[in-house]
């Protein structure tokens, strides 16, 4: 269909690096799910225990919207495309944001009550 439409461009696109040599992302596997794993696993113990752990209710609503979105984006990859794993790992990446996110505000709020300063209330 490109041929069709972009005569002039489709030699020149068959030409491209990513058209002739096959890029291996197996290896990167090995990495992207186990963190994504732990990550959605952190988002749902996070919201579990989150009155234990003093995580704001933006947080929380974050998490939540985020493990929301990734469950639909699995039933509705799952039941009206044939299932293929790249669509899922586009929104997964929100769920490691969501855990640094979490981090990070429970250090800060550690850091105030070291040096004794009120809890920012934005």
């Amino acid at each position: 269909m490109f041929g069709e439409h972009f005569p002039r461009l489709f030699a020149q696109f068959m030409r491209a690096r990513e058209q002739a040599d096959r890029f291996d992302v197996a290896p990167l596997n090995y990495l992207h799910v186990p963190v994504a794993a732990l990550a959605i696993a952190g988002i749902a113990g996070a919201l579990i225990f989150r009155r234990r752990l003093n995580i704001a209710p933006e947080a929380a609503a974050l998490c939540l919207t985020i493990l929301l979105a990734l469950a639909a984006n699995a039933a509705i990859c799952g039941i009206f495309a044939h299932p293929v794993d790249r669509y899922q790992s586009r929104l997964v990446l929100l769920a490691p944001l969501a855990v640094a996110l979490l981090i990070a505000q429970r250090q800060h709020a550690g850091l105030n009550r070291r040096l004794g300063s009120p809890p920012d209330i934005a």
